[in-house]
C-alpha cells in the first residue's frame, strides 16, 4: 500500500546517477530561457515554488501556478487536468521559454497536459520524474532527469538537489 521508504543509501545512489552532461545541458537551457515556468503537484509543487523563488532572487523570470485561490478557481472551473495548462497558456509562452515539469510518478495528467501544450507552442521542456523509466512525462522533455526509485523521498530530494544545482549556475 505504501511506496518504498526512503533510505540514505538509496538517496546517495540516486544522486550519484545524475549525469554531469545532462546538468550542463539543462543549465545552458535555463540560461538561454527568457521565462521559466515550473509545475508540480504536492511535494513537487513545493519544490517548483522553492526553485522559482531562488531563480527570481538570481534575477531570472520564473513562476509557478500554485497560488491556492487561483489554482482552486481554475480547478473548479476548468477541471484539475486543465488547470496548469490554462494558467500556462494565459502567460503567452513562446519558444524562448522553458517549462520545468516535476512529477515523481511522471504520470500526473495535469502535468502531462501542460507539457503537451508546451510542446505544441515549441517551448523547451525539462522534466524531472521517477518510479518507472517508461513514465509518459519522461518521453516528453527535451532534457529529462529520471530518478530510478519508487520512494517519494528519494525522488523528491534528488529532484530538489538537481534543481538547486541548476539554480547555482544561473
Amino acid at each position: 500500500m505504501f511506496p518504498e521508504r526512503m533510505s540514505f543509501p538509496a538517496l546517495i545512489e540516486a544522486l550519484s546517477e545524475v549525469g554531469k552532461a545532462s546538468l550542463e545541458e539543462a543549465s545552458n537551457l535555463l540560461r538561454r530561457s527568457m521565462r521559466i515556468y515550473l509545475v508540480g503537484n504536492g511535494g513537487s509543487a513545493a519544490i517548483a515554488s522553492h526553485i522559482a523563488n531562488d531563480l527570481v532572487k538570481r534575477g531570472r523570470s520564473a513562476m509557478t501556478f500554485t497560488d491556492p485561490p487561483s489554482l482552486t478557481c481554475l480547478t473548479n472551473d476548468l477541471g484539475w487536468n486543465n488547470a496548469y495548462k490554462e494558467a500556462f497558456k494565459a502567460q503567452n509562452p513562446s519558444r524562448y521559454d522553458t517549462l520545468v515539469a516535476i512529477s515523481s510518478s511522471g504520470q500526473s495528467q495535469n502535468i502531462l497536459e501542460v507539457a503537451k501544450l508546451a510542446t505544441k507552442l515549441k517551448c523547451s521542456i525539462l522534466t524531472l520524474s521517477g518510479f518507472s523509466e517508461f513514465n509518459p512525462l519522461r518521453q516528453m522533455g527535451g532534457i529529462n532527469f529520471y530518478v530510478q526509485s519508487s520512494s517519494y523521498g528519494v525522488v523528491e530530494i534528488t529532484h530538489l538537489a538537481i534543481l538547486h544545482n541548476l539554480v547555482e549556475d544561473q
